[in-house]
């Protein structure tokens, strides 16, 4: 028989309501018990820290003091009727909609479960509540993603069916000038028609960069020097009555993007901060280096770890409410007078950034101004020098052989008869498998694939994989009115893209260059 322990002792009521406290207190969540009055009887220290309110002060108050007004009754109707069911328990998550109040008088959504006990003759309820402003916060990036997903590729779509009708207008434009004196009346009005033709390009162009799809050439580029050399052009853009400040870090590191697109940027950032002060401020331009941790990515979608080089733009101007910044990056949507602008400007940073695999932020309040910070991957290596373009050679002639493919009537018409009035043999079919088909047929040799990549029942990349196997050394050029970044710009393989709208001339050009090569 074992002899007791002499210090070994029953825990006393005291001491083991000391235990259970010290396991409340070290809970990560906030829990509060109230009676049936609503009265609170226990406060632990995360709920201390949840609503900014020492457990001191909070023992004896009402619970409502911790929920906004508008909540309040039916909050309370809600925990009688919980308190009639019978039921002990409700887990996290079923309670619906619910949102704490803090001490400072900020509002914030929270998830919380509720159980009923009686003790003593007294009715008590206790609540486990979770903050879960972050969890709120990231959903709503994520479904302002997908929805920018779903425009884009809307934007997409729409410019790819512009650019085939606008690659029948400027063609037919310039056959119909052509055949017309230069004093013809006529000349003034198709000039007006050519240069609507040109707007309505440069739409299709900037909705099919905000869909990601515009045809970019990027290369290693320093930051400082694509701002310093873009600032005499942003001064001009700016009203005398705004300061213009540039504040660079002199060791901004480089950065992977085509040049010309990170200018756009820049210029549409300026020229909307410009527009945010009609009255004059300061506009301040800054580049930096920062580390993105894994912390901050966590939170941000689009946001990847690691050395990224910072570009903002920063106003004094009237700032933008909560509502604006929801759809700043959308589309056509724009807070200008009729007349003013697109709305296309911001939207087309979005594409280009992202595209480029950065992302942008944006920090206003309303009267407190706005900065728009672009922040992308740095890169080693240094930057390469800007190749000169030659003067275009006249549009050349051929006697090869040329399969073309093209789902648009229009564009197919229209490019059949120039390459053939070029001296070049055609075998123009509507889609994939009647290329294939007239490429069968065919038993002299393809010396060129001409199609688009874009095309319903089998895409011109599809169509090429297919030839590649009875012709392997066919070149191939995709023409596209969307637009793909994973087709190469210039390849020693034979592979090329020309975006369209294109003139025929231009066209003829492209493929003696990859013929002659």
């Amino acid at each position: 028989m074992s002899t007791p322990d002499p210090t070994s002792r029953p825990p006393t009521p005291e001491w083991t309501e000391a235990r259970l406290m010290s396991i409340i207190d070290s809970a990560m969540d906030a829990i509060i018990t109230v009676d049936e009055s609503h009265c609170v009887i226990m406060f632990n220290n995360a709920a201390q820290r949840l609503f900014g309110v020492p457990a001191s002060e909070a023992l004896g108050s009402s619970l409502d003091r911790f929920i906004p007004e508008r909540y309040r009754k039916d909050h309370a109707s809600h925990v009688r009727a919980f308190g009639s069911t019978g039921v002990t328990m409700r887990q996290m998550g079923l309670l619906g909609s619910l949102a704490g109040l803090r001490a400072d008088g900020t509002e914030f959504p929270i998830e919380a479960s509720i159980s009923q006990s009686a003790l003593g003759g007294r009715r008590l309820y206790t609540v486990i509540l979770r903050d879960i402003s972050e969890r709120k916060r990231l959903e709503e990036q994520l479904l302002h993603a997908q929805k920018m997903e779903v425009i884009g590729r809307l934007a997409g779509g729409i410019a790819h069916d512009f650019n085939n009708l606008l690659m029948a207008i400027f063609n037919c434009l310039t056959l119909a000038t052509k055949g017309l004196e230069p004093e013809h009346p006529s000349r003034a009005a198709l000039a007006q028609v050519y240069e609507a033709s040109n707007r309505a390009a440069l739409l299709t162009r900037q909705l099919l960069t905000f869909a990601r799809k515009q045809v970019a050439r990027p290369r290693i580029i320093s930051t400082n020097e694509v701002v310093t050399g873009l600032e005499p052009m942003l001064r001009r853009l700016i009203t005398d009555d705004i300061v213009l400040k540039a504040q660079f870090s002199p060791d901004a590191g480089n950065v992977r993007a085509d040049p010309t697109q990170l200018e756009q940027v820049l210029m549409n950032l300026v020229v909307n901060a410009r527009d945010a002060m009609p009255k004059g401020g300061t506009l301040t331009i800054e580049t930096s280096n920062i580390v993105l941790d894994q912390a901050y990515c966590a939170t941000t979608v689009g946001a990847t770890p690691g050395p990224h080089v910072s570009i903002s733009v920063t106003d004094t101007g009237a700032g933008m409410s909560k509502e604006v910044q929801s759809r700043l990056f959308e589309p056509f949507f724009t807070t200008k007078e009729p007349g003013k602008g697109t709305g296309l400007g911001l939207a087309t940073c979005y594409g280009i950034i992202t595209q480029s695999g950065g992302h942008i932020t944006v920090r206003s309040a309303v009267g407190a101004g706005t900065t728009i910070r672009v922040l992308l991957p740095q890169v080693t290596g240094q930057p390469g020098k800007t190749a000169l373009n030659p003067t275009p050679a006249p549009a050349a002639r051929g006697t090869e052989t040329v399969l073309f493919a093209e789902d648009s009537g229009v564009v197919r018409e229209l490019i059949t008869i120039a390459l053939r009035q070029a001296g070049y043999t055609v075998l123009s079919a509507s889609g994939g498998p009647e290329a294939l088909l007239l490429s069968k047929e065919h038993l002299g040799p393809i010396d060129i694939l001409i199609t688009d990549l874009i095309m319903p029942g089998m895409s011109g990349k599809d169509l090429a994989a297919a030839l590649f196997k009875e012709r392997e050394r066919t070149p191939i050029l995709y023409i596209s009115g969307g637009g793909d970044d994973s087709i190469p710009q210039q390849d020693n393989s034979g592979v090329h893209l020309l975006a369209k709208p294109f003139t025929t001339d231009t066209l003829l050009r492209k493929i003696r260059l990859m013929l002659d090569r």
